[in-house]
């Protein structure tokens, strides 16, 4: 059959919207090897990360096939990345995320080794813990960058009990799979005297769940959501007031 469609015949965004699907191994194992024009999408994915859980990580096949590529990098070790002999495999990258930051990695941040770094994510940094005034907080305002999780809401929280007023701001694409239900309980538990909340996210619209908090939390009587135009999993909760 002339028209039956092959693989190579997809357009490059049906392409893109492949490798979403996929890890770093499974897309190595899957589309490296098939033809030049697939290999180009792949090393030029926009959404390629790699991320080491070891310091020999670096050596791994896959992360060496990938790295001269991928623009951001993701330490989830406590231990130190640099090496003096393989720094320079790292020169290119222009976000890097420490999951488990620790001084030692933190002073490996040179300009020297990382001459195009752009961002620096710290994603668990122990201040909350180490200083007993953030008891006292009134108001926080949390910016991210990435998707949460009910632990890490709960754990922030855990620290700032007398919060009134919370702003969390997350700016990343890909929906975030804690239901607004969730998020309230942990604000009910943690937070009993909070009384003013503003929610940017992005959650998939069946973890809305909106009918459901109007009755059980009171915090959210007076929720407003609103989906952006064109994106059905966009979904804003803004201006939610205690009564």
């Amino acid at each position: 059959m002339k028209d039956k469609l092959i693989l190579e015949q997809l357009p490059n965004e049906i392409f893109q919207e492949l490798f979403e699907y996929f890890d770093i191994c499974e897309l190595y194992k899957t589309f490296s090897q098939l033809n030049f024009r697939i290999e180009s999408l792949l090393t030029n994915f926009k959404y390629l990360q790699i991320i080491f859980y070891t310091p020999e990580d670096i050596d791994y096949r896959v992360n060496r096939y990938f790295l001269p590529k991928t623009k951001t990098l993701i330490i989830n070790h406590i231990k130190s990345f640099y090496d003096p002999i393989k720094i320079s495999l790292l020169s290119h990258i222009r976000c890097l995320i420490l999951c488990q930051p620790t001084r030692e990695q933190w002073n490996s941040i040179q300009p020297l080794y990382f001459p195009y770094l752009e961002r620096n994510n710290q994603e668990k940094i122990q201040i909350l813990n180490s200083n007993k005034n953030h008891s006292t907080l009134r108001r926080l305002a949390l910016h991210l960058s990435g998707p949460i999780t009910r632990d890490f809401i709960d754990s922030i929280l855990s620290f700032v009990s007398n919060l009134e007023n919370f702003v969390l701001d997350i700016k990343y694409q890909r929906p975030s799979y804690i239901s607004l239900n969730t998020l309230a309980s942990i604000f009910e538990y943690r937070t009993p005297r909070l009384n003013r909340v503003n929610i940017n996210m992005t959650l998939p619209e069946s973890l809305c769940c909106k009918e459901q908090m109007d009755t059980k939390y009171s915090l959210f009587t007076a929720c407003k959501i609103q989906p952006e135009l064109n994106q059905l999993t966009r979904l804003i909760v803004v201006g939610s007031l205690r009564r």
